[in-house]
């Protein structure tokens, strides 16, 4: 059966929203794109809330992709008084940045970077009130090549023959919104699953003289999704023809298959002319300054990317041993090019143990649904010249607010550096500054944490303050890692 495209589906559906909700009163402040962390880490866009406390609902964001005209699809609210109390602990949830989410019960402090131990420095929240600390973009050449360490997660063998893919994060919202995969949810879950694992080094690996079998059914299933959406070509046949559906434009030599992969940036990325989805795919490789580590690899790509760009990132490996990890919201500031013209930009892989032992420790004893997937992320202060630890440090009992959870559990983390697992009943951040919401359904989300300030009762809004937002798409079998910190 032939479904209609997913674009004229979404746009109906928000003019029947719009035209349901037609003299409501929404209030239009705005949150800032605040850039990524470019140290290694891999932390991401923080954004920036301006008001002050934060508590307010914020409408329009100014870090959706220019013109994409779907703002309500990531809102879970537009006032406090559509949160309910919260599943898991009946507490009061507070509309922050279109999410409901539980406040903080105690102060903000802060725990040592790489060890989690507690340290007697303040947090500095300063920068998440003041949008000029944080992103603005370098001077410095338009493009450049990056390099940096893929950081392991969970137990496993050491990241290397990785796949490490950069997308630009402006076209890729919308991209995975109106890809022709998700007009297979409903009908075939398991060619909905591995039409969205589809990435360049697959299509590689499905063209080659031998290839995968999980390959070769993930280029199968976008066939099955093309045919399902009703497109005059469905057949994938080549190396091309599979780079042209997912995005990978630059590396296309044929000129008709170049103007159709384009055209699909236009139709389902909302882009405004010739251009591409993945800037770069490269293997990862041992840690040349490193080369015994079992918990890091390296990358360095091989073309130059755009400087003062939004980059997102996907490393991806073969299912038995690794899970897609999308990261989101990382940044190319031009004046943090080097002289042998890299920018340090780091990565992130989950490995399948734990995929598999993290959910049953919050007592998800069937695991994560494989249409389903994760979020995950780290929460910093703005860092402080003047105290020991300088540089950003893991603040602990933030919370953390997810638009569309469904049934998924949100979790903190133990704090333990040596066997990081969730820590039941826990109702924020702890000493690593980390929280996971585990088996959320796939599709458009949004993520934004709020901070007490120390010294406050944390009991009125002005003991708040918001450190920021940020919008994604669930993809099925992945972790989706975001981040909360300044960008320098």
């Amino acid at each position: 059966m032939t479904t209609p495209n997913l674009r004229t589906v979404a746009l109906l559906s928000l003019l029947a929203s719009v035209a349901a909700c037609t003299g409501d009163s929404v209030d239009t402040g705005t949150v800032t794109d605040t850039g990524a962390d470019t140290s290694g880490s891999g932390q991401t866009d923080t954004g920036a809330d301006t008001s002050g406390s934060g508590q307010t609902d914020t409408g329009a964001d100014t870090t959706e992709p220019e013109g994409y005209d779907i703002p309500r699809i990531y809102f879970e609210c537009q006032t406090t008084s559509e949160c309910p109390p919260d599943t898991n602990t009946g507490a009061a949830q507070r509309c922050i940045n279109n999410v409901c989410l539980i406040s903080a019960a105690d102060p903000a402090a802060l725990a040592e970077e790489d060890e989690f131990l507690p340290l007697t420095d303040l947090p500095n929240v300063d920068c998440y009130g003041d949008e000029a600390t944080f992103f603005s973009p370098g001077a410095g050449d338009a493009t450049a090549k990056l390099r940096g360490n893929v950081q392991r997660f969970g137990s496993g063998s050491q990241p290397i023959n990785l796949c490490v893919s950069h997308y630009d994060e402006t076209l890729l919202l919308p991209f995975l919104y109106f890809s022709e995969c998700r007009g297979l949810e409903a009908d075939d879950e398991a060619a909905f699953i591995a039409c969205f694992q589809l990435d360049a080094c697959r299509c590689d690996n499905a063209f080659g003289a031998t290839p995968p079998s999980e390959a070769t059914e993930m280029v199968a299933a976008a066939e099955a999704a093309l045919t399902n959406a009703g497109a005059a070509d469905s057949i994938i046949d080549s190396l091309e023809k599979c780079y042209a559906f997912i995005g990978n434009c630059t590396q296309i030599t044929d000129a008709g298959i170049k103007a159709a992969c384009e055209q699909r940036l236009v139709d389902n990325a909302l882009a405004d002319g010739p251009s591409t989805l993945i800037y770069s795919h490269t293997i990862s490789i041992a840690d040349p300054a490193n080369p015994t580590s079992d918990e890091e690899a390296y990358y360095e790509t091989a073309v130059e990317l755009p400087t003062n760009t939004r980059v997102a990132i996907k490393v991806s490996g073969r299912e038995s041993r690794w899970r897609d990890t999308w990261e989101y919201g990382l940044f190319t500031p031009a004046d943090l090019k080097n002289a042998e013209g890299f920018i340090r930009l780091g990565a992130n892989t989950v490995s399948d143990g734990a995929w598999r032992t993290i959910p049953p420790a919050v007592g998800l004893a069937g695991g994560i649904d494989d249409s389903h997937g994760a979020i995950a992320g780290t929460i910093r202060d703005c860092g402080d010249p003047n105290r020991a630890n300088p540089g950003p440090q893991r603040i602990v009992n933030a919370t953390v607010g997810i638009s569309f959870d469904g049934d998924s559990k949100l979790s903190y983390f133990n704090g333990n550096p040596n066997d990081t697992l969730p820590l039941p009943g826990r109702a924020a951040t702890n000493s690593d500054g980390t929280y996971a919401a585990i088996d959320l359904p796939s599709g458009p989300n949004r993520v934004s944490p709020i901070i007490c300030r120390p010294g406050t009762t944390c009991s009125s809004d002005a003991d708040f303050v918001n450190a920021g937002t940020r919008n994604l798409f669930q993809t099925p079998k992945s972790i989706v890692i975001t981040s909360f910190e300044p960008v320098r």
